[in-house]
């Protein structure tokens, strides 16, 4: 999932735009990883702002599937 999330945000030719009031921004998405620092993992996402390339600015979302390692392991004794 995270590739694809990768894929989508990373490979694009044109930034985001977006117009709030007289106001157009415009983004380009920097990362896209996968936080496992604490208990709940996050996706996090980082952009840059492209009128003003200092700024940086990021979201987090909860992983909402559980990590890999964290899933029972089912051991057939069959």
């Amino acid at each position: 999932m995270l590739e694809g999330l990768r894929s989508y945000f990373l490979n694009r030719d044109e930034p985001y735009r977006s117009v709030h009031g007289n106001v157009e921004q415009c983004v380009r998405v920097e990362s896209v990883d996968l936080d496992v620092s604490g208990e709940d993992h996050e996706i996090v996402i980082l952009m840059r702002d492209l009128k003003r390339p200092e700024c940086v600015f990021g979201r987090r979302q909860p992983a909402v599937e559980p990590a890999i390692a964290r899933r029972p392991c089912a051991i057939s004794t069959a």
